[in-house]
């Protein structure tokens, strides 16, 4: 990278994602902020591993682009694969 070439980070116009602890998102809803947790995982990990996050909505990874109109906009949306 040559330093007129700017950080990948700053090349897109979406911002950087961000890494919340559970109680960061707890803390959020406490405040009233919308917050959706998104389970992204497989149907087979989730047979596996069957607990959710309360209040929690299941998109599997591969169908949240197709699915993504259907997620509230104004909500902080959290995923969630482990």
């Amino acid at each position: 990278m040559t330093p007129s070439t700017p950080p990948p980070s700053q090349t897109n116009s979406r911002p950087d994602p961000l890494r919340l602890k559970p109680e960061e998102i707890r803390a959020r809803q406490a405040r009233g902020v919308s917050v959706l947790p998104l389970d992204v995982r497989t149907g087979d990990a989730r047979e596996f591993q069957p607990e959710q996050i309360p209040d929690s909505r299941w998109i599997p990874l591969s169908g949240v682009v197709s699915q993504s109109t259907t997620l509230p906009r104004a909500a902080t949306i959290v995923t969630y694969c482990t």
